[in-house]
């Protein structure tokens, strides 16, 4: 029997009792995901193979993304699970920096919907690299009513131009990928609103809004967003399973000198939420 441990932190729990070969409970997950606590964090899973990782992943969507260069879908089975690594030899991704606050795939029109990330060789804490979490969903429900009239209606892009995945590589053809989406996102399985991706690493601009009053609100919304973390440590074999569309996460810096291999994927949202801003460099 699946039992669920809140971490204490604000969001997130720790899935007990846990079988990946066994997926007759995935409706306990899915509720427990969804309507309780939008992250659960499975441990002691070593050696997960990558059917293991898509059959989890498709307990909530079919759609898996294949986004990315075709040489940066590193793994050796399937191009639906992206390896990040700081090893030169499996491709890095700038897996050694920090990653500001985001959410997966919002500078897309259809965006991630349900994020996984697998550590096979995750960081120590003496090396860096932590996950943190906030939840944008209990963020939006304590927000004033004046604030939420103000921020109701209003659409944002997102843009990868403001964070270069490839130094000094054009790949994507001069084409920078950008998307705009609703600021306030009403969930499609809960009917929930959230916050949807208010600021930070890939924030450009708010639809018919000066851009001096767009990032002050957006640094508002931001800050507001991250009054509670989640700070994950990782240990050999975390699964961590999050709602991309209620959540917001950041990468701390790793230390060069320890080494990280992790494995993502990303379910697709079933329908196509945003609107393709896509622009010239």
């Amino acid at each position: 029997m699946l039992r669920f441990e809140k971490t204490g932190d604000g969001i997130g729990a720790f899935v007990h009792g846990f079988d990946p070969n066994d997926l007759s409970t995935q409706g306990q997950i899915r509720k427990a995901l969804y309507e309780d606590h939008l992250l659960l964090i499975f441990r002691g899973l070593q050696n997960l193979d990558s059917g293991h990782l898509i059959d989890i992943a498709k307990i909530f969507g079919k759609n898996l993304s294949k986004y990315f260069r075709k040489e940066d879908r590193n793994h050796p089975d399937t191009d639906e699970i992206l390896i990040l690594s700081n090893v030169e030899e499996l491709g890095s991704l700038g897996a050694s920096a920090e990653l500001p606050w985001h959410t997966n795939l919002a500078y897309l029109p259809q965006v991630a919907s349900i994020a996984l990330l697998y550590g096979e060789v995750p960081t120590p804490p003496e090396g860096g690299g932590a996950t943190l979490f906030v939840d944008t969903r209990q963020a939006y429900d304590s927000l004033s009513n004046e604030l939420k009239d103000k921020i109701n209606d209003l659409r944002i892009v997102q843009s990868q131009g403001g964070y270069h995945v490839y130094p000094g590589e054009d790949v994507f053809g001069g084409i920078v990928p950008q998307s705009e989406h609703a600021l306030v996102r009403v969930h499609p399985v809960t009917g929930r609103k959230s916050l949807y991706c208010p600021g930070g690493r890939f924030f450009k601009e708010i639809c018919e809004m000066d851009q001096e009053e767009a990032i002050s609100l957006s640094d508002l919304l931001l800050s507001h967003c991250t009054q509670s973390i989640y700070k994950h440590q990782w240990e050999p074999g975390d699964l961590l399973v999050w709602d991309n569309l209620s959540t917001m996460h950041q990468r701390e810096v790793v230390d060069p000198s320890f080494t990280r291999i992790v494995h993502v994927i990303d379910v697709l949202e079933d329908e196509v939420s945003g609107i393709d801003r896509s622009a010239n460099n």
